[in-house]
Parts: structure tokens; C-alpha cells; sequence
């Protein structure tokens, strides 16, 4: 049995929130560039076909930046790919600010596991992690988590 995974950071390193503490921020880009379909195919297409179990981690930056579209894509790709008895296991990394009830649905009924960047409660939360303008995000993320605990 021959495993293989794959982390895919579709955005790079843009993120649409600015933490305090985050790693990556001295290499966000001053624009948007999302991944091409291109580049994508070659990636899921190499980990999909030389792996009996793949295992595709979605981290960024923020990857849900690079859209519903993208990521619908992206998981027919993979339908098109896999054999009939292969599961491909995706895990995304999202601050989920940007998941909504159309997205959470497409996520389960592909049946991504989430993992959701929380600080705890709000008023730790927003001590550390403002969006871009500065403001606090605890909310838009408890609304990405609702979403998600609603698609199931």
C-alpha cells in the first residue's frame, strides 16, 4: 500500500484577515493569484494516480480566497482521477470568514475535513486576529463554522 500527500496552498500566501502572530505574512503578495487550473491538474493528477490513498491538505495563506468556483474545480478533478474504489481525502485549513452555506455544502458533499483557525472566545480571538482593515473577524468565523455545522 503506497501512500501519498499533497499540501496545496492555492492562494500562496495571501490571506484576507492580518494576525498578529502570522508566519507567512512577510510573504503575502500585494495582489491575488490563484493557482491555475494548470498547475492544479499537474499536482492532483501526480498525487491522485501514484497513491493508493491520497491525502490533499488545502493550507494557505487563507485557500478559500481563491474562491467556490476554484474549489468545485478542483473536486471534479478529482472525481475524473480517482479509481472507483479510491478515496481521496482532502483537508482544508481555513480561518473560514469566507465560508458560506453554498460553500460549506460543496466541502461535505465532497467530504472535506475542516479545520478552522479559532483563538478561543471573542475576546481573545479579536485581540490577534483582525481582518485587513483592522477590524475584529471572531464573528464572520462563528458564521463559516454555522454554515458548516448546517451542510452537515
Amino acid at each position: 500500500m503506497k501512500g501519498f500527500s499533497l499540501q496545496l496552498k492555492p492562494v500562496g500566501s495571501a490571506c484576507n484577515i492580518a494576525c498578529e502572530y502570522c508566519y507567512v505574512a512577510p510573504f503575502r503578495p500585494e495582489h491575488l493569484n490563484v493557482m491555475s487550473d494548470e498547475v492544479l491538474s499537474r499536482a492532483l493528477t501526480g498525487c491522485i494516480t501514484e497513491s493508493e490513498h491520497p491525502v490533499i491538505t488545502w493550507h494557505g495563506g487563507e485557500p478559500t480566497l481563491a474562491g467556490y468556483d476554484f474549489f468545485a474545480r478542483a473536486i471534479a478533478l478529482m472525481e475524473q482521477l480517482r479509481q472507483p474504489s479510491q478515496e481521496v481525502w482532502n483537508v482544508l485549513q481555513t480561518n473560514a470568514t469566507l465560508i458560506t452555506p453554498r460553500f460549506a455544502k460543496l466541502l461535505f458533499d465532497a467530504k472535506f475535513e475542516v479545520s478552522i483557525s479559532l483563538d478561543g472566545p471573542q475576546c481573545v480571538h479579536n485581540l490577534h486576529r483582525l481582518d485587513r482593515r483592522g477590524k475584529p473577524t471572531f464573528a464572520q468565523v462563528m458564521n463559516g463554522i454555522e454554515a458548516l455545522r448546517s451542510a452537515g
